[in-house]
């Protein structure tokens, strides 16, 4: 299978692939192996062995051959029935043309979700109930063979006793119900999957939207307080001009080294103030690990050098 998967791209699914081919190989599938097969002209990987199915009490193996093409799980795989050389495929069966390419209803309605072991196990089921192989007479030619596959049921039931037709006939019909059953639901329980995905989803969305109705109502509130701060500061600042400045000389500082110490120490508290938001930031996951150590070795550093810098201006006060 390594093999195979090396030559085979399969992106991201490639795990996927391997899991669902080697669940395959291991139980469903009977002296099956893994090779590099072919799907309209791109290569694929493809599992080769027999299927068993029971037909009227007896036991049969299918010869099939199962390709996963390379947009598999999402792309449903390919079925074909290999019959033997002394086999051949019954003429205008429902599920498989002469070619031997198998048609199935959850093929059609193939689904990521399905696994290759369920397929198998339709597969055994419809064609327990419909054989689409028969066993080629001795020296018959493949038309003859189909032709003798393909008689109609009709001639074996008159030949057989009434009872014997009627209970025949209502063990296949019962097969072919419990098939069309077993996907009927398989079909439901998918689609209820799907409509829980989908509640759980739209109630998630329906917080979330709740979330964001209530933080644009506090935005809204933190607005309409800054607009009244802003007012209020527009009101002051009209009162102290018509007041009058305040005397520059009383607000001005005593000398140059006092004004120095006065801004290093307001650049010290400043950094401690930057050195307490970027905690936060971190605790709050606004920015990662990387970005908090070097902004606070950035800052630290620079608080070191402004409190050096006060402590000489004191020290020359």
């Amino acid at each position: 299978m390594d093999a195979v998967l090396a030559r085979v791209d399969y992106g991201p699914a490639a795990s996927r692939v391997r899991h669902d081919a080697s669940a395959a190989l291991a139980h469903p599938l009977l002296d099956a192996v893994a090779s590099f097969g072919d799907c309209g002209g791109s290569p694929a990987l493809a599992l080769v062995g027999t299927v068993a199915m029971t037909y009227r009490g007896h036991r049969y193996n299918l010869p099939v051959e199962i390709v996963l093409p390379p947009g598999y799980p999402a792309a449903p795989p390919r079925v074909f029935l290999r019959p033997t050389p002394d086999m051949s495929v019954r003429d205008r069966h429902r599920h498989v043309d002469a070619a031997g390419v198998v048609y199935l209803p959850l093929l059609s309605a193939w689904s990521p979700r399905r696994a290759l072991g369920e397929l198998v196990a339709t597969v055994s089921d419809v064609f327990g109930a419909d054989p689409p192989l028969f066993a080629r007479p001795p020296g018959a030619a493949p038309a003859a063979a189909a032709a003798a596959a393909a008689r109609p049921a009709a001639a074996a039931a008159a030949a057989a006793a009434p009872g014997a037709a009627r209970a025949r006939a209502t063990r296949a019909v019962q097969a072919a119900l419990a098939a069309r059953l077993r996907g009927a639901r398989a079909d439901v329980d998918a689609e209820l999957a799907a409509q829980a995905d989908l509640r759980a989803a739209a109630a998630a969305a329906a917080r979330d939207a709740a979330a964001c109705r209530a933080r644009a109502a506090d935005l809204a509130a933190a607005r309409d307080a800054c607009a009244a701060a802003a007012a209020a500061l527009a009101t002051f600042a009209a009162a102290r001009g018509a007041a009058g400045a305040p005397d520059a000389a009383r607000a001005a500082p005593a000398d140059a080294r006092a004004d120095a110490l006065l801004a290093s120490l307001a650049e010290a508290t400043a950094t401690d103030d930057v050195l307490y938001e970027l905690d936060a930031a971190l605790s709050d996951g606004r920015v990662d690990l990387d970005d908090f150590l070097r902004d606070v070795r950035r800052v630290a550093h620079r608080q070191f050098l402004v409190k050096a810098r006060a402590a000489k201006v004191a020290e020359a006060l």
